[in-house]
């Protein structure tokens, strides 16, 4: 061993013996001599008192050892005191000040490392077993102690068990100052159970106690408390305030513990405002705090608060990262159930970016531990995420079964918001398969939810999806008005990551309506939000909608500027489904300007993507545009074998607008080879897809085309019909571009039969 060695030995030996009081300084506090035990009758308890002793001055951890392992003679010696009924020296051994730099007693050290079944198998175990006013006092530990340990676990209705027993044995004492603690913890689940008027209620009766008898600490705690209520009514302003003054207090009284968990909730807090920098440096304070006083519980959730907030930025492979820390945190200190969050959370990272397969594998972990585990709520959210993969690679009938297993148990278990989020994503669904008034029933329930529970951010996001659903149909009026609704509430709470999402969705509705002046000013809104929020992900969003818009102006340069603006902002981020969109886009613009080798590149990138990330949608997708390139070409063979394997996934996955694009473009290429009534046979079959699933703009496009083949078979009287068909539907969502495009074709009929 070389002297970096010795040294590196030296200070592991230094960091061990740091957290644990030494073994004779324990024993004088318990009132034991240990010269004394011998005489110790009878033997049976001398055998457990030899025992403590062992346990207390002999016992040494290994080097690596986790803390639990650690501290496990004091663990031994409290059973030890149990088995021979001294409960008071048993309660003694717990109340042990951890020597690190929380200083805190044992009992609530454990909650702090995270080692919540272990604090409830010791609160469970000593209550009720010492009398009079020590024991009024323990159980009152003990009851809040479980408490708060269930809370910790998702076990909400056992945690408002202990908090109501803890506030009712300080009632009958009338210890105010215990009644003002139970308060709070009260206040806290009532908050996560969405009873927010409850919550509320609770945490001003505890602050009001607090303030009136000096409790300075429980008052910012209590600040903090209210602050979360006010995150979850959606009014984010108010939380930062409250929080604010909550970071202050614990600053002042210098509580490490609560100024970390107050730094991580007002990063949760500026993250919600898309404020990404603020967040993301409160959250690596909270981290720094966390890992000075071993909360290794906490730390773990600083990490996680760090993953979503680069998640959010688009910095998938630094999110990963995070992720990857909080999974290893949690295993550390044996938390199954924040595993089995670490877990899903790696699964969405990798999802997002475009690793389905090993978002498959972690997802997959996640649920067999949550299964092991038995909790309904974990199994239910992590059976949502895995329908999300499902969804991902086209398997749209799995993901719809593995939705309906998830909002089974969301119903259960009364998890009012997450059903309302699965029974958006069974929308999506019914939405792919063309079922639009279904998704609508969809996403009208979830806007139902949201609005019943005051969850704003929901609301926001079941507006956006009506909004979708309207489009599809060509409803781009009743489709703006959702959206519109959405900006509103976006703007209300301030989630400048949700507003521009939503003034996106906004430009996309106007270049529909081919209202185009409108759609580049609402882009550039949303870009000018992504850039200031530092958000690449949403800057990928505004850059793709106007070259979209670019592109039907015939400003192809631009078009072409902002298409490869987002092709090289996604592949920054490592957004492999973005960078395929914007290939395909960009290869639609050369495709517009003669440049079709070039467009055919764009595609084969775009389809190279889609096959290597599992989109089967975004397969079909840039298949289909690959035959227009070669359409352009004159290549019909090859166009012809692109649009059928297009139609083939199309068909597999129940895409249905996907389907009637295809047919109509199969449909113009038989026309073009003479093939005039094949031609028209595509065009039917595409009209009869559209109007079965209410798509107005395609009905109208379809018809049009009827009405071009007519004219090329001289059927004037017919041509002159399906061109009015069409026209009744661009007058319906008010498409100014389609109707002047029919106006003209009917002048040229009109003509034709002079």
């Amino acid at each position: 061993m070389n002297n970096q060695d010795e040294l590196n030995l030296s200070q592991q030996q230094l960091e061990q013996e740091d957290i644990l009081l030494s073994g004779d300084s324990v024993l004088a506090s318990l009132g034991i001599d240990s010269s004394q035990v011998k005489s110790i009758k009878p033997r049976w308890k001398r055998t457990h008192y030899r025992a403590i002793v062992n346990w207390i001055t002999k016992y040494q951890p290994d080097l690596d050892a986790s803390n639990l392992q650690r501290v496990r003679g004091y663990l031994e010696a409290f059973h030890h005191f149990g088995a021979i009924d001294e409960w008071e020296n048993a309660k003694d051994i717990l109340s042990i000040p951890v020597n690190n730099s929380s200083q805190e007693s044992l009992h609530l050290q454990l909650g702090i490392w995270g080692y919540y079944q272990e604090q409830i198998h010791l609160y469970r175990q000593s209550l009720g077993k010492l009398k009079d006013m020590p024991g009024y006092l323990w159980d009152s530990f003990c009851f809040s102690g479980m408490g708060n340990s269930y809370l910790a676990l998702g076990n909400l209705e056992k945690a408002l068990h202990n908090h109501q027993q803890h506030f009712a044995l300080a009632s009958i004492q009338k210890d105010i100052g215990s009644q003002g603690i139970a308060l709070g913890n009260l206040g806290l689940v009532y908050d996560l159970l969405g009873d927010y008027s409850m919550a509320i209620e609770f945490h001003q009766k505890g602050l009001k106690i607090a303030q009136a008898y000096g409790y300075k600490s429980r008052e910012g705690e209590t600040l903090g408390h209210l602050g979360s209520v006010y995150y979850s009514l959606g009014d984010v302003n108010r939380a930062i305030e409250l929080y604010q003054q909550a970071l202050a207090i614990a600053r002042e009284v210098k509580n490490p513990l609560q100024e970390g968990a107050t730094l991580g909730n007002l990063g949760l807090a500026y993250q919600a405002l898309g404020k990404f920098e603020l967040a993301i440096e409160c959250h690596q304070q909270d981290l720094a705090i966390t890992r000075q006083i071993d909360a290794y519980a906490g730390e773990g959730q600083a990490l996680c608060n760090l993953g979503l907030a680069y998640q959010s930025l688009g910095r998938y492979p630094e999110s990963l990262t995070y992720m990857e820390q909080y999974l290893v945190v949690m295993q550390k200190i044996g938390n199954r159930r924040g595993e089995v969050q670490a877990l899903g959370n790696l699964g969405n990272s990798y999802r997002l970016l475009g690793q389905i397969d090993r978002a498959f594998e972690y997802h997959q972990k996640s649920l067999r531990l949550a299964e092991s585990l038995g909790d309904r709520i974990l199994t239910m959210k992590v059976l949502n995420s895995l329908a999300n993969n499902t969804f991902f690679v086209g398997d749209i009938d799995r993901a719809a079964e593995l939705y309906q297993q998830a909002l089974k148990l969301a119903q259960e278990t009364e998890e009012k918001i997450t059903a309302g989020i699965i029974l958006g994503n069974l929308g999506n669904i019914c939405e792919i398969k063309g079922e639009y008034q279904s998704a609508i029933t969809h996403y009208q329930s979830t806007w139902e939810i949201a609005r019943s529970t005051g969850d704003r951010n929901l609301e926001s996001s079941a507006l956006s999806r009506l909004a979708n659903a309207q489009e599809c149909l060509g409803n781009y009026q009743q489709a703006l008005d959702y959206i519109e609704q959405s900006i509103v509430i976006s703007r209300e709470i301030g989630d400048l990551d949700q507003e521009s999402t939503n003034l996106n969705t906004m430009g996309h509705l106007y270049y529909c309506l081919a209202n185009y002046k409108k759609g580049i000013t609402v882009h550039q809104e949303a870009m000018a939000i992504a850039q200031k929020i530092q958000n690449p992900a949403l800057m990928c969003a505004a850059s793709g909608g106007l070259g979209n818009i670019y592109q039907a102006l015939g400003d192809y340069d631009r078009a072409i500027y902002y298409h490869q603006q987002d092709l090289r902002l996604a592949r920054s981020i490592g957004d492999k489904v973005s960078a395929g969109q914007a290939s395909g886009n960009l290869g639609l613009v050369y495709s517009s300007i003669g440049q079709d080798e070039e467009a055919i590149k764009c595609h084969e990138l775009d389809l190279s993507i889609a096959r290597s990330i599992g989109d089967r949608a975004g397969e079909s997708r840039s298949l289909c545009n690959l035959g227009v390139a070669y359409q352009h070409l004159k290549n019909y063979e090859r166009a012809i074998d692109c649009y059928q394997q297009a139609s083939a996934i199309a068909q597999q996955i129940n895409e249905f607008q996907q389907q009637a694009r295809i047919l109509k473009n199969l449909g113009v290429l038989q026309r073009l080879q003479g093939n005039i009534t094949q031609g028209i046979d595509c065009q039917q079959q595409a009209l009869k897809i559209t109007r079965k699933i209410g798509d107005l703009l395609g009905e109208g496009i379809a018809l049009y085309n009827l009405g071009i083949a007519y004219s090329h078979l001289e059927q004037f009287e017919k041509a002159i019909e399906f061109y009015q068909l069409s026209l009744i539907n661009f007058e319906k969502i008010n498409h100014a571009e389609w109707k002047e495009k029919v106006f003209i074709s009917l002048e040229k009929v009109y003509n034709q039969l002079k």
